[in-house]
This record gives C-alpha cells, structure tokens and sequence, in this order.
C-alpha cells in the first residue's frame, strides 16, 4: 500500500539536518555502486506535466519514489 505524505509530513518527521545526512550517506553509497538512483524523468502533456524520480537500497531491501504534477 502506497503512503502519501504532504510537505508538512515530512518536515516533521524528517529534520533538515538528518535529512543532509542521509543523502551524503546515499551518495557515498551510490559511489560504492551500493545504492541506484535513476534521474528525474517527466511526462509532458497538453495541460500539466507529470514527473517521477525513484531510488533504491537493495541490500537493504528499500526503494523510494515521488511522483507529481
């Protein structure tokens, strides 16, 4: 089942500062081959575009996505 967070979820359950620490970690561990992040990617239609980015930790057995208008 998909959960859906707004910014204001984030914000608060995820502190700027952790936040920073986690992404130098993933980008050490993307260095190290541990870790895959495929590039933004965007659909764009008539009246809206669509864009989707996703990550991933597999020996951790994790993945992430955000996807929006």
């Amino acid at each position: 089942m998909a959960l859906f967070l707004t910014e204001q979820d984030v914000l608060r359950l995820l502190p700027i500062k952790e936040a920073l620490r986690l992404v130098e970690r993933a980008f050490r561990r993307q260095s190290r081959g541990q870790a895959q992040n495929s590039p933004r990617r965007r659909l764009h239609l008539p009246h809206f575009s669509l864009h989707y980015m996703a990550a991933a930790l597999a020996d951790e057995k994790r993945a992430g996505m955000k996807i929006y208008t």
